[in-house]
């Protein structure tokens, strides 16, 4: 029996190096980027930093449309474990879902980002910041908190057919969506 299941080859801007990072580097137009994965042979993209393509839907899918590009879904980074930021994360995340979700793209990746001043490698990250399965300590409360903090940050996701990481007691698992 043979797969019959096409796989399509997508990108993303931070290949052109947008970037949410600050002062990352040069960033390049948007519009300039399409054209040039197009031309490349992609078929599709993720979204990029929020902002960095049209975050009207509209105008966003008017964009991909003309360039025969579809929107595979968004890397979306967000910042949990700090109860400062956390708020602000989550609105983005839901801002992500909405765009996502009117544009027709079907996956978030959420991302626990790095506070300011801590290198971005999960290596250094706090305890607090990391699912405790990557930790030493921190048990069974870490992982709760940080599934409840996934869940709220993905909500609204699934009744809009937009698939993400469930997280178990035993670490991540597939979405079923």
């Amino acid at each position: 029996m043979t797969d019959q299941t096409r796989i399509r080859i997508g990108t993303a801007p931070i290949s052109w190096g947008a970037c949410e990072i600050p002062k990352w580097g040069e960033q390049l137009p948007y519009a300039r980027v399409l054209d040039e994965m197009a031309a490349c042979g992609y078929e599709g993209t993720e979204l990029g930093p929020w902002s960095y393509l049209p975050t009207d839907p509209a105008t966003l899918r008017g964009e991909l449309d003309a360039r025969k590009l579809a929107l595979a879904g968004a890397f979306c980074p967000v910042t949990l474990h700090d109860p400062d930021r956390r708020e602000a994360s989550l609105r983005t995340a839901r801002e992500t879902i909405d765009l996502l979700a009117a544009a027709g793209a079907p996956v978030l990746v959420l991302a626990e980002a790095a506070t300011s001043g801590v290198p971005r490698s999960p290596a250094v990250f706090p305890a607090t910041a990391r699912p405790a399965s990557a930790t030493r300590s921190g048990g069974a409360f870490a992982t709760a908190r940080t599934m409840s903090r996934v869940t709220r940050a993905s909500a609204g996701c699934s009744p809009r057919s937009i698939r993400t990481p469930r997280p178990t007691s035993s670490g991540p698992r597939r979405s079923r969506d």
